[in-house]
C-alpha cells in the first residue's frame, strides 16, 4: 500500500513539473510570433491537464500534456541538440560519451552525435505519426575545399503509432592519411522534408597527418 502511495506521489510530482515547464515555454511560442490560435490551443490543453490533475485523473492529465508538448514541438524552430564528438557510436538515444580532445590522426575513427529537435510530426490518413528528416553532410577543409559531400548522408523516415521525439543521428568517419593536416569542419544541414525547414550545424576538429 505504501508503495502505491509513493508511486502516486511521484506521478503527481512529475505531472506538476511538466505543467510548469510547459507554462514557461508559452513565452517561447510568443517569441516565435506564433499565431494566437495556437497559443489558445496550447493554453486550453494546459488548463485541461490541470483540471484533470485536480480530479485525480493522472492519465488524462498526462495525455493533455503530451498533446501540448507535441503542439509546442511542431511550432518551434527546427534545431539540433547535444551535438558532440563522442568516444563511440551510441547504442540508444542519449547514450553518449563526449570527448574533449578533437585532435585526430590517420587511422582514427571520428564519431559525431546529434539529436534533431522540432522536426514536424504529422499524422497521415491512417492516423499514423510520420517523420521525414535528412542530414546533408559536408567535410570542409580550412581553405574552403569540400573534401566530402553526401546530400543524404543520413535519413530518418518513419511512421509510428505514437509521436517519436527521440531521434538520434550517429556519424562516423574513417580518417585516412590522404587528408591534409589542418582544421576541418563537418557541416551538417538538417532538412525536414515535411516542413521544408533547414538548419546548419557545424562541428570543427583538427587533423594531424
Amino acid at each position: 500500500m505504501e508503495k502505491g502511495k509513493l508511486y502516486s506521489r511521484l506521478t503527481l510530482f512529475l505531472i506538476i513539473c511538466l505543467i510548469l515547464v510547459l507554462f514557461i515555454n508559452i513565452n517561447k511560442l510568443r517569441a516565435a510570433n506564433t499565431s494566437e490560435d495556437i497559443l489558445d490551443d496550447y493554453n486550453s490543453l494546459l488548463s485541461d491537464s490541470k483540471s484533470a490533475l485536480k480530479e485525480g485523473d493522472h492519465s488524462k492529465a498526462k495525455m493533455k500534456l503530451d498533446k501540448a508538448t507535441l503542439l509546442l514541438w511542431n511550432n518551434a524552430p527546427l534545431t539540433a541538440e547535444n551535438v558532440a564528438f563522442v568516444k563511440r557510436r551510441a547504442t540508444f538515444y542519449g547514450d553518449i560519451i563526449p570527448i574533449g580532445d578533437k585532435n585526430y590522426q590517420p587511422g582514427d575513427k571520428l564519431f559525431l552525435y546529434l539529436e534533431p529537435k522540432n522536426y514536424l510530426i504529422e499524422t497521415n490518413q491512417e492516423g499514423k505519426y510520420q517523420i521525414n528528416i535528412v542530414l546533408d553532410t559536408k567535410l570542409i577543409y580550412e581553405d574552403g575545399t569540400i573534401v566530402f559531400h553526401n546530400p543524404e548522408f543520413l535519413n530518418f523516415k518513419k511512421e509510428s503509432s505514437q509521436p517519436n521525439r527521440e531521434v538520434k543521428f550517429d556519424m562516423y568517419f574513417n580518417l585516412t592519411s590522404g587528408l591534409k593536416s589542418g582544421e576541418y569542419t563537418i557541416q551538417n544541414t538538417l532538412i525536414d522534408k515535411l516542413s521544408d525547414e533547414k538548419v546548419v550545424i557545424e562541428s570543427k576538429f583538427n587533423f594531424n597527418n
